[in-house]
């Protein structure tokens, strides 16, 4: 759990964050995850609920600063970054539902990514029950989110809504439906209307084109079978939702990439707060977030954002490969618009042939990139240079293994899977080992001989720090090491010179004459750090470093 200052702000009032559906038709091998990651770059999309992935395995992965939970739900880096903050929540409820929760600022999302049973046969018992099974599972995970969060429900519904409902479920159904409802879809109808459910596709006109997500092998007909859902009351930040066609090609689905642009509306309070912009009447602590706001400000202003995402790809894709990639992507988009037209077979068949080229392309690529590199590694080995053999070698094997999503367990042995239970088991294993119970003998205190101190060093210790002390410390803090809470490093508040020691001047001198220090100065980020030896489910096996304000090292 964080606090106020720790969440991110992921949707505002201010600007547009994407979301988006897609049935990406499986992603089980890498290559596709990264043509995946390219299109929903291309869209901006920052929150997407992936449907058909059909991987096997749970857990987390990272792929070109998009993070892939359970293959389902699959976040931008904004939103991976707001999602790390707020304790990295998810759960896999079952196959077909996924759950992952951001407390992000102002309002929390709660992202249920679906993938919902066919349309049952008739008189199909067995489909049925598999439905009925599936909406029971998702209404157990909806009366277990929190009430107050934005709740969005995305992902292949299987369901056909027909205009007729939207008749009779005024409100949940709107009027811009391109179908006939099947059984599937009075199931899903039933179930938004029980749980106030906004199902927002429909109220938003647009071509035919840019409704349906999915066209019928034998009929040729669109249908509209992806969704996004919303709870009621946050009906009026949902600004539009439609299908865009362009992404289809990139990875060889049959669906459309679903987007819906979501913007908060917020409802102004009865009463106008002013900001107090006197120095004179601001609390210590109210003066350090004033300057912290500040400097990081004007860092980015002048500086940039360090914080940048790695956007490369694979090293053997090259900008050939590119060209051939869009090229087909295009071309399965001119058959789609072909479809039962007198030209749909010299569009297919385009389409297949570049399919077929870029195949071989990618597969020529990555022999002639693995060649070369082992020509490489070769060379440097028979020329006694390890060092750069052990480069190429790094390299080529990625980063490790991260520990941020590994299991742990607790002190009976059992594993612990879900997020809070992982928060609640490290902050047990850092209080035992930080906060060690321990007895003060008063007589041996006692026997320790008091110094002496001569009134004029007691007098020059109980001075206010000196202005030229604080511009000496702060050119005493190291570099390039990370910083606390406040996230301003040591090169920032160097770079801001003798303006920004006069102002944090003016803070440590009021710390000393009120003899209240700032908050933050007392707290700590604690990381753990694997040790490198033993089991990494074990707590034991780790060791924790605490990252420190600098603004608390100078006045320490």
């Amino acid at each position: 759990m964080t606090n106020e200052n720790e969440q991110t702000k992921l949707v505002t009032t201010t600007r547009v964050t994407l979301f988006g559906s897609w049935n990406v038709r499986s992603c089980y091998r890498v290559t596709k995850r990264e043509l995946i990651v390219r299109q929903l770059k291309r869209y901006r999309i920052q929150v997407a609920a992936l449907a058909e992935t059909k991987i096997p395995d749970s857990g987390v992965c990272v792929v070109n600063g998009y993070t892939f939970i359970y293959s389902a739900v699959c976040l931008g880096p904004e939103a991976s970054a707001a999602w790390k903050n707020s304790g990295a929540q998810w759960e896999a409820v079952s196959s077909r539902i996924v759950t992952a929760r951001i407390e992000c600022r102002p309002e929390p999302i709660t992202i249920i990514a679906v993938y919902a049973p066919i349309n049952p046969s008739n008189g199909v018992k067995n489909d049925i029950e598999t439905c009925d099974e599936f909406y029971k599972t998702l209404q157990a995970t909806i009366d277990k989110t929190h009430k107050s969060d934005m709740i969005m429900i995305m992902g292949d519904f299987n369901a056909r809504v027909g205009v007729e409902q939207a008749n009779t479920a005024g409100g949940t159904v709107g009027n811009h439906t391109i179908d006939k409802q099947n059984q599937n879809g009075r199931r899903f109808v039933d179930f938004c209307l029980f749980n106030s459910f906004i199902i927002t596709n429909t109220f938003f006109p647009h071509k035919a084109v840019h409704q349906g997500t999915w066209m019928h092998p034998k009929t040729k007909q669109w249908h509209m079978l992806d969704y996004v859902l919303v709870n009621r009351k946050f009906r009026s930040n949902v600004q539009d939702v439609r299908a865009h066609r362009g992404a289809t090609g990139g990875i060889g689905t049959d669906h459309h990439l679903l987007r819906a642009k979501i913007r908060l509306h917020l409802k102004c309070p009865n009463e106008n707060k002013s900001i107090r912009r006197d120095n004179k009447t601001l609390s210590v602590n109210e003066k350090f977030t004033n300057f912290v706001n500040s400097v990081l400000e004007r860092g980015r202003h002048y500086f940039g954002n360090n914080k940048s995402i790695h956007k490369g790809g694979k090293e053997w894709f090259t900008p050939e490969l590119k060209e051939i990639v869009d090229k087909k992507a295009k071309a399965y988009a001119d058959w789609q618009l072909h479809r039962s037209t007198t030209n749909e077979n010299k569009y297919r068949n385009r389409y297949r042939t570049l399919a077929k080229i870029v195949q071989k392309k990618v597969y020529a690529k990555q022999h002639e990139y693995w060649e070369e590199l082992s020509i490489d590694i070769e060379n440097a080995v028979k020329v006694h240079d390890p060092t750069t053999a052990f480069q190429i070698i790094r390299r080529l094997r990625g980063s490790r293994q991260s520990i941020n999503h590994i299991p742990v367990q607790d002190k009976n042995g059992l594993t612990l899977t879900n997020s809070k239970d992982q928060l609640n088991r490290w902050k047990e294993y850092f209080d035992e080992m930080l906060n060690v119970d321990t007895t003060i003998n008063e007589q041996v205190l006692q026997q320790i001989p008091s110094p002496t101190v001569d009134d004029e060093e007691l007098s020059r210790q109980d001075a206010v720090p000196t202005l030229d002390e604080v511009v000496k410390a702060i050119g005493q803090i190291k570099n390039k090491k990370v910083p606390g809470k406040d996230d301003v490093p040591a090169e920032l508040l160097k770079a801001g010179g003798h303006y920004i020691a006069e102002w944090l001047h003016e803070i440590i001198c009021d710390v000393w004459e009120q003899e209240v220090m700032v908050k933050e100065w007392t707290e700590a980020i604690i990381i753990r750090l694997y040790k490198n030896k033993g089991d990494k489910r074990i707590c034991d096996n780790y060791r924790g470093i605490s990252l420190l304000d600098v603004a608390g090292k100078i006045f320490v």
